[in-house]
């Protein structure tokens, strides 16, 4: 048994679709309709804060990082992620990793904005 298919995180993805903008030209976003996607694992990678000026008492920004490993997801550049009430975008990736049948597995990088 393989640590890829005992991942104890379930994720909805939203695929990226295209759709044509009203002048005609073809442009990606996030489908309306997600997949589930059971048996994944989310790791934290970083948070950073951005302060919008040097003074401090302003509003700041919040970056949470976590990676994605899953056996198999329909991610793409423009998929959105959502897990755990939590809203993600996809940052990097995502990487198919194509080694065998028994480790192949696709990494993203995913990021949420609070």
């Amino acid at each position: 048994m393989s640590l890829l298919d005992t991942g104890t995180d379930t994720i909805t993805v939203f695929p990226e679709e295209t759709y044509q903008d009203s002048y005609g030209n073809t442009q990606r976003r996030p489908s309306q309709s997600g997949v589930v996607v059971v048996g994944c694992r989310m790791q934290p990678m970083a948070s950073m804060r951005l302060f919008p000026s040097n003074d401090a008492t302003q509003q700041q920004t919040i970056y949470a990082t976590w990676r994605l490993i899953a056996r198999d997801a329909p991610l793409g550049v423009w998929s959105r992620v959502e897990w755990q009430g939590k809203t993600l975008s996809v940052r990097s990736g995502p990487e198919r990793r194509r080694y065998s049948s028994t480790t192949s597995h696709i990494t993203a990088l995913l990021q949420e904005e609070r």
